[in-house]
Formats: C-alpha cells, structure tokens, sequence
C-alpha cells in the first residue's frame, strides 16, 4: 500500500464530497499531513461546523499528524523563492517539505503544483480537464 502526504485541499475535497473525494478515500489509509495543513484544514471547515464535529470527523480520516517542527520551518522557508512563481502559501510549502523528508509522495487538489520542479511525485486528485 502506497502512503501520502495529505495537501489540506485532498482532505477538504474528501470532506465536501468534491470532485476527487474518492480518490482521496482510496489512498487514505495510513496517509500523513502536516500540522500546518491540518490548521488549515480546521480553519475552513470552522466557518460551517461545529468544533466537536470538525475534531470527530478529522481524527477518523488522519492517520497521523506531524508536527511543524525547526527544520520543517526552514525548509519551508526557504522553498519560498522556488515556488513563488506559482503563488504557494505556507501551508503548501510545509506539505512539500513533509513529503521530502518522508519521501512520500502528495495527494492534491490544486493544479498548479503541475507547474514545480521538486524531487518528490505529486498526485492531482482531479481529472485532467479540470486544470
């Protein structure tokens, strides 16, 4: 069974029941995603629901949540200038990083990520003609 690092858009496209949620479901178990995603994560699904049901919810689909540690912050940092061009924010950059140190590959629903050039294999959950 392959392992992923979890981008909070595969996550969310799970959640919401958008397109790509299967795929998401197919490569779930055992999947890994940054504290710094699964914030992101917590703060968008905090506008509609309720906190007990966000933290019910998230701890059944994550298998494990990494802490967004010194060298993580670095490497995010320092990732900015490669990947500015196509308007990454932190969060995205902690989920690289995440995945370079674990050497894993990425489960994503943002198109844009296409467009880098890293070391590590990033899955789009969506179908070609959505990018």
């Amino acid at each position: 069974m392959q392992r992923y690092v979890l981008d909070a858009s595969a996550i969310l496209a799970l959640v919401k029941k958008e397109q790509g949620a299967e795929i998401v479901r197919q490569h779930i178990k055992g999947a890994i995603m940054s504290s710094v995603n699964y914030s992101e994560v917590i703060s968008v699904l905090a506008r509609k629901m309720p906190q007990e049901l966000i933290i019910t919810l998230l701890s059944n689909l994550i298998h494990e949540i990494v802490p967004f540690d010194e060298k993580q912050a670095l490497e995010a940092g320092l990732l900015y200038s490669k990947t500015s061009k196509c308007g990454l924010s932190l969060g995205d950059r902690a989920c690289i990083v995440l995945a370079t140190f674990r050497r894993l590959p990425i489960l994503t629903a943002d198109s844009i990520w296409a467009k880098l050039e890293l070391d590590i294999e990033i899955k789009n959950i969506r179908p070609s003609y959505f990018r």
